[in-house]
């Protein structure tokens, strides 16, 4: 009878906390904060910062038996970089979505895919470059060709999210302040 009683309490315990809603304030943090991500690392920055890692010994990615391991460009990449948008993506498909989180949620989700096709279409090209030591005005003129190609849209979807979660945040009692 007692095990029956624990496994109860279990059950309740587990329904409780799935069904957990998140307060508008997670959800911007998981929408809009997580977007700030994608701005200090679109196109010519992302790589910049490739650099930077490179510089002081830090491109590396963690191995399958946990440790660090020194990292080319295209091993950061698909190590690091896609895998930690497409943790972000599936957080905010996580969230609970009701009529007035739908379009912060959505617009969140368009400017996160969005990126993740650029890392798995436009940069494993810019990162090879790199990783073949290729000359660097012409790694340059890849990454200014891709920015202007993209930007554009890059842009759009992001203000459209900042808009959303403008909307969101004053609706919902949110400090958010844009910079």
């Amino acid at each position: 009878m007692k095990i029956k009683n624990i496994f109860g309490v279990l059950l309740l315990f587990t329904l409780l906390t799935s069904c957990k809603k998140e307060s508008p304030h997670e959800i911007v943090e998981k929408t809009v904060l997580n977007a700030n991500l994608l701005m200090a690392s679109y196109g010519s920055q992302y790589f910049q910062q490739l650099e930077a890692l490179e510089r002081s010994g830090n491109l590396m990615y963690l191995s399958k038996n946990g440790e660090m391991q020194p990292a080319t460009y295209s091993q950061y990449l698909k190590k690091v970089s896609i895998p930690e948008i497409e943790n972000i993506i599936a957080e905010v498909e996580a969230l609970q979505v009701n009529e007035d989180s739908k379009p912060l949620i959505d617009s969140s989700l368009d400017l996160f895919k969005l990126c993740l096709d650029f890392y798995e279409t436009d940069y494993p090209k810019i990162v090879l470059m790199y990783d073949e030591n290729k000359p660097r005005k012409k790694i340059i003129d890849e990454v200014r060709k891709f920015e202007e190609e993209h930007y554009q849209v890059f842009e759009e979807k992001n203000a459209k999210l900042d808009e959303e979660a403008k909307k969101y945040a004053e609706n919902n009692g949110v400090k958010l302040k844009f910079v």
